[in-house]
């Protein structure tokens, strides 16, 4: 873990005596006690300090803060101040320099990682020793630094709530069959609600959890290597199956694995859980080859391409993603249509639309494995093709994008029913209605929603179209797919 040593001019704003004692850094150092206390790194307070502000003048703020300081952990064995004093000179015992040269010390000698200081003579007599200048941080330095290594909590679609265990229901039905499965399930759910950890929760309009993520942010026990995030509980009701909301949570793992950074993730399942263990398979989870002592599948997903992977494009696009698309492998990309109503219906979490306090039952909004329907004449598009889809009429902007499983065309409307499955937007009347004469039925996954769009006039100057899209449009021109590559890149 990592080691943090604060100078007095951190300690003194972030522990004011009295609220006239509040100064402009005491809310910026407080951030900064709140990150490092999330990621379980260490402040420490060096005995030089501690004695410096024991020097106050004022009795009644020397006490009070000498029982605030007890709070931080002390720097014990520090290291002398000789090479200091070598290279910068010796000083009185009894100045501020001194003080400094102690902390500097305990820097030069690795005794922490970071020296937090506000004092501008502090960074000069680092830099005359040669200590790189990430070591020797300000208080706004430090707060941006623990805020890059702190994981940024993302919001999960409006359906799914991020919820403290310690708020859920532990005789919530949900938890029953695990803990036929799990001897000591009350032990480890009481364990994980003292930790303060998180859960993502479908609530059912009864209350109840109708489906549950349980996850740890940190959890590489069989080295995976990188940044790996755990699936500790992953289960949905069996009264709501049907609805997709198993591909519900899985938005919201994937949102937080791309917001963050993650390299993999990985969970345990026993081998009979077959209806989930082949929906874990088709978002790219694969078996590791290790077993828990009870006989439970480890399984993993990579995150991280490493080069050489296969050209197919939905291959590579399951294996990594969602979001994971590369306009350099074998794919053709096309602009889509989407009125405003079944917009709403086909991506009801994206930010723009309107938030449902409720989980949808439509299993089309909930899932990643979409469908959609259209009287476009154009040839059934490729497995592996990218499809953006343009919301027409209101937004008039690319507000998604998607890669294609599949795609046909028939005049039947059974044929197309069936083929589309739960997966399609549109009733059996509508289908009815689209095939005639015919209807190009595409199934693709979600790979990404774009918050703020790619509008049409961005569209137009860079050459991804011609003109506003009527139909399902092939995207041709080279500076076109340029564009589109380097916009993608932006928002992976």
């Amino acid at each position: 873990m990592q080691r943090f040593l604060l100078d007095a001019n951190v300690l003194i704003p972030l522990e004011p005596t009295s609220p006239a004692g509040l100064e402009r850094d005491t809310p910026l150092a407080v951030q900064v006690v709140q990150h490092a206390a999330r990621l379980g790194f260490h402040l420490l307070v060096h005995p030089v300090t501690i004695r410096e502000l024991a020097t106050d003048r004022d009795p009644a703020r020397r006490i009070t803060r000498q029982v605030l300081l007890d709070k931080y952990q002390e720097l014990t064995e520090p290291p002398g101040i000789g090479h200091v004093e070598g290279a910068l000179g010796v000083v009185d015992r009894q100045s501020n320099d001194w003080a400094d040269h102690h902390l500097l010390a305990a820097l030069v000698a690795d005794a922490v990682h970071y020296l937090v200081t506000n004092d501008d003579g502090i960074h000069r007599k680092a830099r005359r020793l040669g200590v790189s200048s990430d070591r020797v941080l300000t208080i706004a330095d430090a707060l941006a630094l623990l805020g890059t290594l702190a994981s940024r909590p993302q919001r999960p679609p409006p359906q799914v709530a991020a919820r403290a265990i310690h708020s859920l229901q532990s005789n919530d039905p949900i938890f029953e069959s695990l803990r036929s499965d799990y001897e000591d399930f009350d032990g480890w759910l009481k364990k994980v609600s003292r930790e303060g950890r998180q859960a993502w929760v479908i609530e059912s309009p009864g209350g109840e959890c109708a489906g549950i993520c349980i996850w740890k942010s940190d959890d590489d026990q069989y080295r995976f290597g990188g940044k790996v995030m755990k699936l500790s509980t992953f289960k949905v009701a069996d009264e709501h199956r049907g609805r997709r909301y198993g591909e519900l949570l899985l938005k919201t793992v994937f949102t937080e694995l791309h917001a963050n950074r993650y390299d993999h993730v990985w969970l345990t399942v026993f081998e009979r859980h077959t209806a989930l263990i082949a929906m874990l398979e088709d978002f790219g989870f694969e078996r590791s080859g290790f077993e828990t002592d009870l006989g439970e599948l480890v399984m993993v997903k990579h995150l991280v391409p490493t080069g050489g992977e296969t050209p197919d494009h939905f291959a590579y696009h399951c294996r990594f993603g969602p979001p994971a698309v590369d306009l350099t492998l074998d794919t053709s990309v096309y602009v889509i249509p989407v009125q405003p109503r079944y917009h709403t219906r086909l991506f009801p979490d994206h930010p723009r639309e309107p938030t449902r306090l409720l989980p949808d039952d439509d299993p089309f909004g909930n899932a990643l494995r979409k469908a959609y329907l259209s009287q476009s004449a154009i040839t059934p598009l490729a497995r592996g093709d990218t499809i953006l889809f343009y919301r027409s009429d209101d937004w008039q902007a690319v507000s998604a994008v998607g890669v294609v499983e599949a795609s046909m065309r028939s005049r039947d409307p059974s044929e197309v029913a069936a083929f589309a499955g739960q997966r399609t937007v549109y009733s059996y009347t509508e289908i009815a209605e689209m095939t005639r004469p015919s209807a190009l039925a595409i199934l693709f996954r979600q790979d990404r929603l774009i918050e703020h769009g790619w509008l049409l006039e961005d569209l137009l100057d860079a050459g991804v179209l011609n003109a506003a899209p009527q139909s399902i449009t092939q995207v041709r021109r080279r500076d076109g797919i340029a564009w589109l590559t380097h916009r993608l890149a932006a928002s992976s």
